[in-house]
């Protein structure tokens, strides 16, 4: 990668020197381009330092000259080539972080002049004289610390979403804070995605960097773990074309906290803050599948000695399953006549039903379902448990926070025929 004339040239290399494969020692396809760029950072950041005034000298003398900003920025960094052993693409990039700096810069100047009380001050015209585009302006206008007679929505596009990160201090008291219900909202943005919830603690699946989290930490102070049921594969669609659960979980953190799950340790910026949702400083925000736990029934069905004891035990399973399906109504969040005051992102309410994750699966509501059939004179020895965990005969099944019931298993389940006249047993 360090003798490459290009990056097509560098995987090229590794290509031919076997480096790359599904080997334990190789690089897999899909990660030879992030390699590429790990190892070429620490060169490129050298050359940025040390050449900053190289690079701010290219970008004013081709500032002098006619053509679009583009057409100099690209001739700038073309002009650099014979003085910085870097690729094009790294050229162009340190003109990008130049530009950068310029646009900090100029909005210091401008905080600088407000408050040395000069006259006439005009940002929007001293921006355009800069040479600024739309973007860039926003973002100077996000340094001074008093724009005179700003409002918070001047910060704003026309749809809430802010112009610069972090928000400007203007904002701070119109922004909508960074809540769970942010971060459970933005990860049901994702089309995969049918309820998600944000639960404290650390769960089994991937970390905010991308990395796999193997263990779970439930009490990691400050870990936030996006809890996120997957739509199930649409019919016709082959396996192959359906993502990992790594892959999805990934791209709901994306979408949930922003692009540092694709490139979470950058060793330099050569363009401006993303404007992406961010994680609330010191959030240590994961994501995780919803689990469906089979929860096992044990115990034994009193009946009228007429009953078909099959289809007893199968309506028993039926009932529960419907029950778990669609979650306890008082669980649900009341609705709302009016939205809440919505924020700088788009709603994606809960659906409301559906098992609450981690919710305690009562023996008296099982009870309830069991004997809701009038065949069912009665149950004894209730037994319940989910996935291999211990049995439980009063109170409740405690889940995990990521796990709500799943298929109910009645093979334990016996069935006693009564043959006399006394009550049943509950």
């Amino acid at each position: 990668a360090r003798r490459a004339a290009s990056r097509s040239h560098a995987i090229t290399l590794a290509t031919e020197a076997g480096l790359v494969g599904a080997g334990p020692t190789q690089i897999p396809p899909a990660a030879l381009d992030a390699a590429i760029t790990a190892t070429r950072a620490r060169l490129v950041l050298q050359m940025a330092l040390e050449h900053t005034g190289a690079v701010a000298a290219a970008v004013d003398a081709h500032d002098v000259l006619g053509g679009t900003r583009d057409e100099r920025d690209a001739a700038a960094a073309q002009s650099l080539a014979a003085s910085l052993p870097l690729w094009d693409e790294e050229r162009e990039a340190l003109v990008r972080r130049d530009r950068r700096r310029r646009v900090a810069r100029t909005g210091v100047d401008f905080d600088s002049r407000l408050t040395s009380g000069e006259p006439d001050t005009d940002l929007p015209t001293d921006l355009a004289a800069a040479g600024m585009t739309a973007e860039e302006a926003a973002i100077a206008r996000g340094r001074a610390t008093t724009p005179p007679g700003a409002m918070p929505e001047d910060f704003e596009h026309p749809g809430g979403e802010t112009e610069v990160w972090p928000p400007h201090p203007l904002q701070a008291l119109a922004c909508e804070p960074v809540t769970d219900d942010d971060y459970a909202r933005r990860a049901r943005a994702h089309s995969h995605v049918a309820r998600a919830w944000a639960v404290g603690g650390r769960l089994a699946g991937v970390r905010w960097d991308g990395s796999e989290q193997t263990s779970a930490a439930p009490d990691a102070l400050g870990a936030v773990t996006l809890v996120v049921e997957r739509r199930a594969r649409p019919d016709g669609l082959a396996a192959t074309s359906w993502p990992t659960d790594r892959h999805f979980l990934r791209e709901v953190l994306a979408l949930a906290i922003g692009s540092e799950v694709h490139s979470p340790h950058p060793t330099w910026l050569d363009s401006y803050d993303p404007l992406d949702p961010r994680r609330l400083l010191c959030d240590e925000v994961g994501a995780a599948v919803l689990k469906r736990c089979a929860i096992t029934l044990q115990g034994t069905l009193l009946a009228g000695p007429a009953v078909d004891q099959t289809a007893l035990v199968a309506g028993v399973v039926s009932r529960l399953e419907a029950f778990f399906a669609s979650g306890r109504p008082e669980s649900r969040p009341a609705p709302l006549d009016a939205p809440a005051v919505d924020g700088p992102w788009p709603p994606h309410p809960q659906p409301l039903d559906g098992w609450i994750p981690g919710e305690p699966v009562r023996l008296t509501e099982v009870v309830q379902a069991i004997v809701a059939d009038d065949a069912v004179l009665g149950v004894e020895g209730l037994a319940l448990r989910a996935g291999t965990g211990p049995w439980v005969t009063e109170g409740a099944v405690e889940l995990d926070p990521d796990c709500v019931p799943g298929d109910v298993d009645g093979e334990c389940v016996r069935v006693r025929l009564v043959t006399t006249g006394e009550c049943g047993h509950v």
